[in-house]
């Protein structure tokens, strides 16, 4: 549980995630992806995940099954100008 309630504070309480706003999470452990699946509910409309390349496979792939709008691998792709390209800036 308690992974959980550090995405919760971090994305709700912290960030004050509002539904419609746009999430990039910064790697696809653990609590990455707890991360995604908690903007996810939260209403997020465009939520995506960075990640290198080690996290082919099994990572990414959970991540698509969490519902991510895009998965973004940094050591191919320049994750800053893929994120402003991809939501109007």
């Amino acid at each position: 549980m308690e992974p959980t309630a550090v995405c919760v504070s971090a994305i709700l309480e912290r960030c004050r995630l509002q539904a419609g706003e746009s999430v990039v999470v910064t790697g696809p452990g653990p609590i990455g992806l707890i991360s995604l699946a908690i903007a996810k509910t939260a209403g997020a409309r465009f939520v995506g995940i960075t990640g290198r390349s080690s996290a082919e496979g099994m990572r990414f792939e959970k991540a698509r099954e969490l519902g991510a709008d895009f998965i973004l691998n940094t050591d191919r792709e320049d994750p800053v100008k893929k994120v402003q390209e991809m939501t109007g800036g």
